[in-house]
Formats: C-alpha cells, structure tokens, sequence
C-alpha cells in the first residue's frame, strides 16, 4: 500500500506525475490530502483529512495489512509520517521525496546563518530517518551525500517528469506574431528583473515581438508596476494549470533564467516541463539542474551563460533562435519527451517499486 501526504495545491501538484504512474501500474495508492480539495479533484483515492484522523484513514485503507510506503515531500509532512508509522499496523517504510535544498533555499531568502544550520539540522534528521531518498536530480543526490553523507544505496533520482503517456499534441494554433512567454514568480532566484530586462532588449531589435508573463495572481502587481517603472511592454496574465497549457501552446518560445546558486544547480523545475508538454521551444540558462547535459545536443532549447547582461551578439541569437521556431512542428519536442523525460521510466528502477509491482 502507497501513501502520499501533502497539504497543499502545489504539493498535490508535485505529486501528479506518481500518481498518475500508480494509477497505471494498477498500485494500491491513497493520496491523504490535509487541505481543502477542489471538487473536481476528488475522488476515491484522494482523501481529505486533518492530522488527527490521518491514523484512522492510514489504517482503513490498508486493510489487508499489505506493508506500507508513505510518501511525503516536507519536513513537517514527514515528520507527521513518523508519529502516524506508529498506528498504522503494517510495516511502514518512510520515503521522503525532497523538492529543493530547503536550508540552501532560506538563506538566499534571508541571509540567516541561523535559520540555515536549524533547517541543516533538520533536514538531515529528515534525511536519516526515511528509508528511501527520492531527489529531482543527480546534482541534488550528490549534494546530500556529500553534505550528510547519506547512503548512496538508498537515494534514488527521480526527475520532475511527466510520464510518456502524458505527453501530448497540443492542437492549438501557433500565434502568427512571434511571442515569448516567462511562466514563473517574482522570486529573486527566478532572475524575473534580469528576463523582464532581457525582454525590453530583445524588443529593442525585434519590434514585432510580444512578450508575455504567467504568473500567481498575487505577483501581478509586482511584475505590473516593474514593467512600467522600467518601460517594458508586457502583457501578464494568471492562469489555472489546465488553460496555462493552453495557453502557452501558442507561444513561440519560453523562456527559463536562473542565478547560478546551488539551489538552481540541483533544481528540476516544473516550468521547463511545462514549456516541453506545451510543444514549445524555450530559452534556459546553464546552471539549472541535469537540464544543460539532458538538452545540450536539441536544437529545440537555446542554453545561454548565465550573465549579468548580454551582449547585442547575445540577443541577435537569442532572435535568431524566436524566428527559427516561428513555425516549429511540436511533434519532435513531445518525440524527444516521450522519450527522454519519462517519469515512469525513472520509476521503473526504484527499488522498493518493483517490489511492490512484483507482487501484483
């Protein structure tokens, strides 16, 4: 029996791609959803809960006392799992599914050494604790095995993929004037400043352009009023995930900076999936996760040095590339996915899985 604990949109998110992979590998599942569910996600495998009636949930479901695997990808999640182990009358494996280097990630935010050694020590408490590791990329599983010197044996890479039967043709009909669009936040890691900069560049010497921006509707405001403070002509939108596929389809291109810290070196953002289920090409920095090896011989991904500012030989490749993929077939970009980035393939060589698939 598979248990996913999350509690929040973004989680639940997060953990789509497993359980549409348990879905098709007809895995007794049961995702424990402590939040509020929107309605037309609900359904027998998702089951809302609080903290208190997660152990009685636990139990229900797994009445057959098969042994037990309880997915989480927080450290307050897991350790909730850890006090749920405890009344759950199976044996009860804790796998941690880390999203990004929380610590790391903090102290970009703050500056505090002291918010960063508490989460440290945490963290690798978390770490210790699970019986398997699952990280979102090779760089990541190599940091923690440094940092914590964890057991290599039981960390496995499990990329923020889709599984290949999730890859599709979009049938949307591409916009006739070349666009650009950046999905993301206005978060400094995200380099949202240097893009809307580049964008003001590229515009300079491409006036036919039309530049877009997906965010949360909470960052509207703030990308609003940088564009206008510095001139830029953005348009900026906020979508659910459903129409924000939609809506990218028709894009030209996308676009993906990052600052080269290490909690960009050892991410696997879902925006460059995003970009990739959509059919459309994109621009991305150098220094994000295993992507730069994953697309460095495509040429539907334009890897660009992470800089403060570019050249004018920089931004005439940059337009170059936009033009190239005005009229660009999506088929090989899903071609390539369905092939490269398939979660169920990762999956696949997860120990404790095929255990459990074997006895199916």
């Amino acid at each position: 029996m598979l248990y996913i604990y999350t509690n929040s949109s973004a989680g639940y998110r997060q953990f789509m791609p497993f359980i549409n992979y348990f879905e098709k590998e007809n895995l007794d599942y049961l995702c424990l959803y402590e939040g509020e569910l929107d309605v037309k996600e609900k359904n027998n495998r998702i089951k809302q809960v609080n903290f208190l009636n997660s152990f009685k949930a636990a139990n229900k479901a797994n009445s057959s006392n098969d042994d037990v695997y309880f997915i989480t990808g927080t450290f307050m999640n897991f350790l909730k799992s850890m006090i749920i182990k405890r009344f759950i009358n199976a044996k009860t494996y804790l796998i941690f599914r880390t999203r990004g280097i929380v610590p790391e990630e903090s102290y970009l935010r703050n500056q505090s050494n002291i918010r960063f050694e508490i989460l440290s020590y945490i963290e690798k408490y978390c770490l210790k604790k699970s019986d398997f590791i699952l990280t979102v990329s090779e760089a990541q599983m190599e940091h923690y095995i440094k940092k914590y010197n964890i057991k290599e044996d039981k960390v496995f890479v499990v990329h923020n993929f889709l599984n290949h039967w999730q890859y599709k043709r979009q049938s949307i009909e591409k916009n006739e004037i070349p666009s650009v669009v950046y999905v993301g936040s206005y978060n400094k890691w995200q380099r949202a400043d240097d893009i809307l900069k580049l964008f003001k560049k590229i515009k300079e010497k491409m006036e036919s352009v039309k530049f877009i921006v997906c965010t949360q509707k909470h960052h509207i405001e703030i990308f609003d009023r940088i564009a206008k403070e510095n001139n830029i002509c953005v348009q900026i939108e906020s979508h659910d995930y459903s129409n924000l596929i939609k809506r990218i389809s028709s894009m030209t291109a996308g676009i993906i900076m990052r600052s080269d810290e290490i909690v960009n070196r050892v991410s696997s953002p879902f925006k460059i999936i995003d970009y990739i289920s959509s059919g459309i090409p994109f621009i991305m920095t150098d220094n994000i996760g295993d992507y730069s090896r994953i697309f460095k011989d495509t040429d539907f991904v334009n890897i660009i040095n992470d800089k403060e500012s570019y050249s004018e030989q920089d931004i005439d490749t940059i337009i170059e590339f936009i033009n190239k993929n005005l009229d660009r077939n999506s088929d090989e970009i899903i071609r390539f996915a369905k092939k490269n980035l398939d979660f169920s393939k990762e999956m696949s060589k997860v120990t404790f899985l095929k255990e459990e698939i074997a006895c199916k």
